[in-house]
């Protein structure tokens, strides 16, 4: 009898267990299918929500779980290529708000070992928003010869009547340029090739809109471009944390003479760094990867050329290379809470990052082993792979250089450390390059020197980082990071119905006054225990955090511009145009959509399906 009922049971199971895996297999969360039959799921799926909306849009990520490193581009295009916007290495979500519409892609580059990784894709779609901004871009003249200037006017208009800012992309690489308030803007193109120039005007509600325009550059009418003979790395094959000289050989044209060369370590179309001559500069890498570096020489007549080279940076998951990245090499510093800060290897068991000083005798460093160190303290690594601490230099002697290291150790003892970046400091009360203050080992206060022609890095240990690029003011000038516990305008944040997270607020400005010529990131970090008072938003996975900026001529808290929120390593990121008042605001997370759910009952019921399929045939 129970070979007559047999086959009757088995295509009733069979089609159930086929239509439940063919459903599974189009949701976007199958780990349990995926363990149970081996299909290769997890970790090479990338989950985004939502994949579709109107502006401005916030989208949640998560990455593969197991792998221990993760590098985003919010704005991949294949033309460019990769270019990591942000790296963690938890595998929890991160969200990122799209502020104009257009289809974006995402892609995330993630590590499983030293060697090994796996890059996948998603497409988010933004459209307009109902009354979002409308914009018209005009240029002049469109076409000539390089060097070419150029006059852009943008017409803007919002349905609530304000355009709180404009962004400015210049090179076609969707990174902004320069901003403002101002509907006009000039650039000069050096180099010859078509580039296609993207305004993006932003309203008070943070709704945005873009309008383009293509700029034709052809070859210098008259002159002769200088001429790059060679560009190498003094290595080959570098490894994460390891500073890395290029050189650049070059020879002026018949009509000039070399002024300047012009750095772009890694690839994002970026500046990093302005120098005199082409001998042995230094970049150091953080992170692993393939990076495409541009060196580009120009000379008196303002003609110029460039050349590329290609650099793939990996990591020892086995070893931890420690290294310092504040105080810099040869800082003055004074100052009772002194930023210390170093990073380590991704994807090693680090138990303790340790910071050590001595009295320098202008000798090279001795191993950490050396009995010269004395131990300034031992801070655990966060999320981001970096430790800090505060150190209080008033009590030491003026003028005098010390010489700092930071050694890593990890579950198999400090023996399997390496400290491979040391940094020698001068203590100088009278005219520090770097100020900072503080109590109860908090940074309250640090005022940074900022020269205008390299990347400014402006940071309290583990709480706030302010970087500013080459070129966004004229001359040299201390940037101020000043802590603040209160909200400076608490009456209007109750009015536009903002709830901020109690004592992340910031100020930041120039003693000399400078103003931002070209946007700035802010990295804000926040402790979970910060959002007990603020209910529902207690735990990372039930808020968003983002950050907001104080507008003066407009009375009101303003977001900044691309966003980005990472609740779990507790973490809010956004670029900003103007110094000022800032803030950090916690919103509420949507749940998400039935249809996860509903895809996960299907994975369950096929997996039950399986089972009674089995013990049938038993």
């Amino acid at each position: 009898m129970k070979r007559r009922l047999l086959p009757a049971f088995v295509p009733v199971f069979s089609f159930v267990l086929a239509a439940a895996l063919s459903l599974a297999a189009l949701s976007p969360i199958s780990p349990l299918l995926g363990r149970l039959l081996g299909a290769p799921t997890w970790p090479f799926q990338l989950i985004m929500e939502p994949g579709i909306g109107t502006c401005p849009l916030l989208v949640r990520f998560t990455p593969p779980q197991t792998a221990v490193f993760h590098q985003w581009d919010f704005h991949y295009d294949p033309i460019i290529g990769f270019r990591p916007e942000y790296s963690t290495t938890v595998g929890d979500e991160v969200t990122f708000t799209y502020t104009r519409p257009g289809n974006y892609t995402i892609r995330v580059r993630s590590y499983f070992d030293g060697t090994t990784n796996v890059e996948q894709e998603g497409v988010v779609v933004v459209e307009p928003a109902v009354g979002a901004p409308s914009i018209a871009l005009s240029a002049g003249p469109t076409s000539g010869p390089a060097p070419l200037a150029v006059a852009f006017a943008a017409v803007a208009d919002s349905f609530d009547g304000t355009v709180s800012a404009y962004s400015w992309d210049f090179n076609g690489d969707q990174l902004a340029d320069a901003s403002g308030v101002s509907p006009a803007a000039t650039h000069l193109f050096d180099t010859p090739g078509a580039y296609t120039v993207t305004v993006t005007a932003t309203d008070g509600r943070g709704l945005g809109a873009s309008a383009s325009v293509l700029i034709t550059v052809g070859t210098p009418a008259a002159g002769d471009p200088p001429a790059i003979t060679s560009f190498t790395p003094d290595l080959a094959a570098p490894l994460v944390g390891d500073t890395v000289r290029f050189t650049a050989v070059a020879s002026p044209g018949a009509t000039g003479a070399l002024t300047e060369y012009l750095w772009d370590f890694d690839g994002n179309g970026e500046t990093d760094l302005v120098t005199a001559t082409g001998t042995l500069v230094p970049h150091q890498y953080e992170y692993p990867g393939t990076y495409r570096a541009r060196v580009v020489v120009r000379d008196s007549e303002n003609l110029s050329a460039s050349q590329d080279l290609n650099l793939t940076v990996s990591f020892d998951t086995t070893t931890p290379r420690c290294w310092l990245m504040q105080p810099r090499d040869g800082t003055r510093v004074w100052g009772d809470a002194v930023s210390l800060r170093a990073n380590v290897t991704p994807g090693v068991q680090v138990t303790g990052i340790e910071f050590k000083v001595r009295l320098s005798d202008g000798l090279p460093f001795p191993a950490p082993s050396d009995a010269s160190w004395t131990s300034l303290g031992t801070a655990l690594p966060s999320p981001d792979h970096s430790a800090g601490l505060h150190w209080d230099v008033t009590g030491l002697t003026a003028g005098q250089d010390y010489d700092l290291i930071a050694v890593a150790a990890t579950v198999l003892g400090a023996a399997n450390s390496a400290a491979i970046r040391e940094v020698r400091v001068t203590v100088d009360p009278a005219n520090p390059d770097v100020l900072e203050t503080g109590r109860d080992n908090v940074s309250d206060l640090r005022a940074q020197g900022i020269q205008p022609a390299e990347l400014g890095h402006v940071e309290t240990v583990q709480d706030t980082f302010v970087d500013v690029l080459p070129g966004s003011i004229p001359s040299y000038d201390r940037m101020r990071l000043e802590r603040r516990s209160d909200n400076p305008h608490p009456a209007e944040a109750t009015l536009q119905g903002l709830h901020f997270v109690p004592g992340q607020f910031r100020r930041t400005g120039f003693e000399n006054g400078s103003g931002l010529g070209r946007p700035a990131r802010v990295r804000m970090y926040f402790q979970h225990a910060s959002l007990a008072n603020l209910a529902d938003r207690t735990k990372p996975g039930k808020v968003t955090v983002k950050l907001y900026r104080w507008e003066p001529s407009k009375y009101r808290w303003e977001p900044l511009a691309d966003q980005l929120s990472h609740p779990a390593a507790g973490l809010a990121q956004a670029s900003k145009t103007a110094t000022g008042d800032l803030g950090m605001v916690a919103f509420p997370r949507r749940q998400k959509s039935s249809a996860s759910c509903g895809l996960l009952g299907i994975e369950a019921a096929a997996v039950l399906a399986g089972l009674l399929l089995f013990r049938r045939r038993r």
